[in-house]
């Protein structure tokens, strides 16, 4: 959602780094967003965690829901998501690559 948010703010022709350093600074921020950020800004995406493996986990965690007729659907979309950065060629960046997606 944070990729998105920075795609929306640019298209707007807005400077996102502000707006996601005061959003970073509410209660309901996670302090995933606050190491996130900086790459996602910064256009640096090197992979710790890359795109393919998201993709993978998120395939996975499909495959359990639908074994134990969980219902999942937030998680669904963002595993479509990045399978669909995966099959546009960011699968070796790293998670927050995703923002690429959206720019």
């Amino acid at each position: 959602m944070v990729g998105e948010l920075i795609g929306l703010i640019r298209k707007a022709g807005f400077d996102p780094a502000p707006i996601v350093a005061a959003y970073a600074e509410t209660p309901v921020a996670s302090p995933a967003l606050k190491l996130a950020a900086p790459a996602m800004l910064g256009d640096a995406f090197p992979a710790a965690f890359p795109i393919d493996l998201v993709a993978k986990d998120f395939a996975m965690l499909a495959h359990s829901a639908a074994a134990a007729g969980a219902a999942m659907p937030a998680a669904a979309e963002v595993g479509r998501s990045y399978a669909a950065a995966r099959d546009e060629g960011l699968g070796d960046l790293n998670a927050t690559g995703i923002v690429k997606r959206y720019a």
